[in-house]
């Protein structure tokens, strides 16, 4: 484990591990229906960007990585299907990432909350918005900014 990590929690490593997932599942339900398609580029995004992580965190990322499409179904099957009762508990869990962050070195946090807009706004633009005019559906748009995550800072 890298040792940003070490300190967390069996439940916040958890959650950091499922972040990424989260997102897709606000994001890509955020219409009432999850598109696999909006999913597989979020998905895959992540993973490209994982791949190009620095050596120490590479471990890491692999490992979320890892059959991350199941993983996604799984974790689908445990929420309500219902979109507004879905997007609640989506986001209140998302909502738990900050304290978690917080405790994290920021060169860890920063570019994970990096990683998470970044599959945000892949997902959210792969729906092609209204009659594919806009980048972003207006559903996706309430979402795709992750306003319940705040930014790590800089702190001690």
């Amino acid at each position: 484990m890298i040792k940003e990590l070490v300190d967390l929690s069996k439940d916040e490593l958890e959650l950091v591990v499922k972040g990424p997932l989260l997102v897709g599942l606000l994001i890509a339900g955020a219409d009432g229906n999850i598109d696999q398609r909006e999913m597989r580029q979020g998905l895959e995004l992540a993973q490209n960007q994982w791949a190009k992580a620095s050596r120490e965190y590479a471990a890491f990322y692999r490992a979320i990585a890892e059959d991350l499409e199941e993983k996604f179904n799984i974790l689908l099957q445990q929420y309500p299907r219902d979109t507004r009762k879905r997007q609640k508990v989506v986001v209140s869990e998302l909502e738990k990432l900050n304290p978690v962050l917080k405790k994290i070195d920021p060169r860890f946090a920063r570019p994970y909350h990096k990683c998470l807009l970044s599959v945000s706004r892949k997902i959210a633009e792969s729906s092609g918005g209204f009659l594919a005019k806009n980048k972003v559906g207006p559903e996706e748009a309430a979402w795709v900014n992750l306003p319940m995550i705040s930014e790590p800072g800089l702190h001690a």
